[in-house]
């Protein structure tokens, strides 16, 4: 399942590429960390390529509990969970995840979307859906947004 990711462990930091048109990076963007548990090789290049021109911190992880343990080490704003990895269990996975940290946004990857997914990941406590394959200005919208919200969690408590 790993191919060509399953060498990276731990964060992803690159060189920017001009060529990407989602590099619209900011230095308050350096400090996005984003987690990964995602399926397809051409999903997982697409996040690790968003990441390494906008020079987020990324973490591929291979297992629901390899989730659970950067959001622990790390508090990432972002966790991004494939459906085919959760399989029927991605809603317990969800609320699991969801239960660990209240700024982190937890995103299912689903190559379905409709209105009824949407309100059961919503009622598990995530954040959004992104259907397969990834595209990367969605990516990157999901994480900016993702990033949005974690800090206005964060000012909320007056941790900033």
């Amino acid at each position: 399942m790993r191919s060509f990711v399953g060498a990276i462990s731990g964060f992803v930091h690159s060189r920017e590429s001009p060529s990407l048109e989602v590099n619209r990076k900011h230095d308050s963007d350096r400090s996005i960390r984003v987690v990964a548990l995602l399926a397809e090789d051409s999903d997982q290049s697409v996040v690790i390529d968003v990441c390494q021109q906008n020079q987020w911190e990324l973490s591929m992880v291979e297992t629901v509990e390899d989730v659970r343990q950067r959001m622990r080490l790390i508090e990432p704003q972002i966790v991004l969970i494939d459906r085919d990895i959760a399989g029927e269990s991605w809603r317990t996975a969800m609320s699991s995840l969801t239960s660990c940290s209240t700024e982190t946004c937890i995103t299912l990857v689903s190559s379905v979307m409709d209105g009824y997914l949407w309100n059961e990941v919503v009622r598990n406590g995530g954040y959004d859906v992104l259907i397969k394959p990834l595209q990367p200005n969605e990516v990157y919208r999901i994480v900016k947004l993702a990033r949005c919200y974690s800090m206005s969690v964060l000012k909320s408590r007056g941790s900033l």
